[in-house]
């Protein structure tokens, strides 16, 4: 049976670092790499298992100690793994390389030091019809390599002497010409870099992080104050042609029939 052996400094008089050093990892262990995977503050350990086709996770128990592997299925022979948030949504995955599939296993982690069953992404290094084995992937690593703020993947090609790099494009799932991480807001589509800000209220709509003009939770005079403010950003907007006469009025009602400012109306802030 194949073990990890966890080790920082030799064993001295005293014992071993860690009073439970070796970890059961059958299937021949290839490759592994860290990540708190279940968001305990602890780091866990993922592993490629070559001969079983999977990864094993072990989830730290703090002090060097580890809960036993479970895991998920891979691809043939999957030989390297790097761990990265690829699809923002807050929780680590794992990207596996698999040498004899000649393709990628992406396994999205649930956040709970579980994951979703294996999404697979070939590398495009194998010609159609050609055998991948003969290409012998070895080695990926996660970056943002084309700087748009997606994790990328890039692929050791052995015998071919290249490097291949698998950007990640993320669906605009509203369908406003951006992605994710760049679009700050997927379930709207009047929400993306270069949108129209409006007044008076909390939200970015252009996904810098400044609510912009009117901002509801500053200490306002009264409710009129705020209404002006709104009024005279709506109208400067409607001037450059940013707005139509229908959408500038209707936000204005929204502004107007608003308790912000009002000493009655409860909390100024919407956040």
């Amino acid at each position: 049976m194949a073990v990890l052996a966890l080790a920082m400094r030799p064993a001295t008089a005293s014992g071993p670092l860690f009073p439970n050093p070796v970890l059961a990892c059958p299937g021949g262990p290839s490759s592994i790499a860290a990540g708190d995977f279940d968001h305990d503050g602890l780091l866990d350990l993922a592993v490629t298992n070559q001969w079983a086709d999977r990864t094993s996770v072990f989830l730290s128990r703090g002090e060097g100690e580890f809960g036993a592997a479970t895991g998920a299925d891979a691809g043939d022979q999957p030989v390297a793994l790097a761990v990265g948030d690829l699809n923002a949504d807050g929780d680590p995955d794992i990207a596996v390389l698999n040498h004899a599939s000649d393709d990628v296993s992406v396994l999205y982690g649930r956040g709970d030091g579980s994951f979703e069953p294996q999404a697979r992404l070939p590398t495009g290094i194998a010609p159609p019809g050609d055998d991948p084995t003969i290409h012998a992937p070895l080695a990926l690593a996660i970056g943002d390599f084309d700087a748009d703020g997606a994790p990328d993947l890039a692929v050791a090609h052995t015998l071919g002497k290249e490097i291949w790099i698998l950007p990640n494009r993320r669906p605009d799932r509203d369908g406003d010409g951006h992605r994710p991480p760049a679009d700050c807001d997927e379930s709207d589509g009047a929400i993306h870099p270069g949108a129209i800000d409006l007044p008076g209220n909390v939200v970015a709509e252009d996904c810098d992080g400044d609510p912009g003009d009117c901002d509801p939770c500053l200490p306002w005079v009264n409710h009129g104050h705020f209404v002006r403010c709104v009024a005279r950003a709506l109208g400067d907007r409607f001037a450059g042609g940013l707005l139509s006469a229908e959408r500038r009025a209707a936000l204005l009602r929204s502004a107007a029939a608003s308790d912000i400012g009002n000493r009655d109306g409860g909390s100024r802030c919407g956040r």
